[in-house]
């Protein structure tokens, strides 16, 4: 097959001159001086093996095969992967706090021995059948540091399972960050959890305990503060800040206080923005709707950051994709997607009785609704888009629950991130972190 230029390249001018060329399938980025960009307007007619031409088809701007064709059998290859499994644990569905955009069914009670014992047998058996070279944990709820026994018991049993099949070991934990003290964190140290993320949603008690506050109705601010103020820990802690109408334009004020956080005490810490568009909420769904923004919104706020991360082709779009990738609540119920996790009737079977090699019930269309969304050839729209390698047609949960797609906020906002993207690769930064890390 002949050259031909990557249906997944985009290329823009700058404002301070030459062009930024960016492709969304390989991530590759190029600052393009009219001499340069002329040479790639004609590039697919020049001799292959001229060195530019080279360059330009080793970075993915120029491809002789099918890339749809290519994507479409890599993200089936991805979604049927089993070198590793992934487990998103909830051990209770209680909760301290009471979070109007929170989309759990909030309700008392824990994981028993009896659920522990039937979770570890079906782990057990999936190593046995799939022989995977790693075992992913995210402990979830509810609020999962309600439940630090099981947390202790069940990591336990998991790193041995691990060891005992030379696999390895990968675990984390999303908090709402009030019990989160010194005794707690090193029991989490001891569980080999290597990542915690906590949530503050502004940086002060007047914007963060409109939305992250008790059942109570007391606030959450100071408490969290303390906490990540106090503890020391190896493990890197993950501030997320829920991104919404009225508190838009805090995030630069929160990662300001988480810096001086990690210069008070040493820890890992990091801040980041979290997307929250309003449609989820099962306990305030109008005041959600209300502080939620669009896609569209959320560009706007994305067109002002300097930095961008790499976007390119992901494989699948989440964890509900991969036959491999599961969620259990505290009755031992599997789900596909975390959003489902609760809810009985989006399950897909039971701990006690379920078998991917069994002969499947009626509810293993819970399970093979979100891996059809893999690949979303019946879209024109998407396969038609240039950001599908990273979008892959958006949230499976979005396409299953409501029949509709969710596109990335990147789409809004192509030109900006592309020009942006080149210039921190371009940047002093950049070559300085590229060099830091082939040392």
């Amino acid at each position: 097959m002949l050259l031909k230029y990557s249906r997944f390249n985009h290329l823009v001018p700058m404002p301070e001159g030459g062009f930024a060329l960016y492709n969304f399938r390989t991530g590759s980025c190029l600052k393009l001086n009219f001499l340069t960009k002329d040479i790639f307007d004609r590039a697919v007619t020049l001799d292959p093996a001229r060195q530019d031409v080279s360059t330009f088809k080793a970075l993915g701007f120029l491809v002789d095969f099918d890339e749809l064709r290519h994507l479409k059998n890599m993200t089936r290859l991805a979604a049927g992967r089993t070198d590793q499994i992934g487990v998103c644990l909830c051990p209770t569905f209680d909760c301290n706090f009471d979070c109007p955009y929170c989309f759990e069914h909030r309700r008392p009670g824990k994981m028993s021995q009896k659920t522990q014992d039937n979770y570890m047998r079906f782990l057990e058996k999936e190593f046995g059948k799939l022989h995977p070279g790693l075992l992913t944990v995210t402990w979830f709820g509810g609020e999962p540091l309600l439940t630090p026994d099981v947390i202790r018991d069940l990591s336990s049993r998991m790193i041995r399972l691990c060891k005992e099949n030379n696999a390895e070991y990968s675990a984390s934990i999303i908090t709402n960050g009030w019990f989160l003290n010194q005794k707690t964190a090193e029991l989490l140290e001891e569980a080999q959890i290597c990542s915690i993320q906590v949530t503050l949603d502004g940086p002060d008690a007047e914007m963060h305990d409109k939305t992250r506050k008790l059942r109570s109705g007391g606030g959450t601010f100071e408490r969290i503060m303390g906490n990540l103020r106090s503890i020391r820990t190896g493990i890197r802690i993950e501030v997320r800040c829920n991104l919404q109408r009225e508190n838009a334009e805090s995030f630069d004020r929160v990662k300001d206080m988480v810096r001086e956080i990690k210069e008070e005490t040493g820890n890992q810490i990091s801040a980041y923005i979290g997307y929250l568009d309003g449609e989820i909420s099962v306990h305030d769904p109008a005041y959600s709707r209300e502080i939620g923004m669009d896609a569209e919104e959320y560009s706007v706020l994305l067109k002002k950051k300097e930095k961008h991360p790499k976007l390119l082709y992901r494989r699948t779009h989440c964890i509900a994709q991969n036959g491999a990738g599961i969620a259990v609540d505290e009755l031992g119920n599997l789900y596909k997607c975390w959003e489902n996790i609760g809810l009985p009737e989006e399950s897909f079977g039971n701990l006690e009785n379920f078998g991917f090699r069994r002969e499947p019930d009626a509810r293993i269309e819970n399970l093979y609704k979100y891996l059809d969304t893999a690949w979303p050839e019946d879209d024109p729209e998407c396969m038609e888009c240039v950001l599908l390698p990273y979008c892959l047609g958006g949230c499976p949960h979005k396409r299953v629950r409501y029949g509709e797609k969710k596109c990335s906020s990147y789409r809004y906002m192509l030109d900006e991130y592309v020009i942006n993207r080149c210039r921190y690769v371009y940047s002093d930064e950049y070559k300085e972190k590229k060099k830091r890390r082939q040392q």
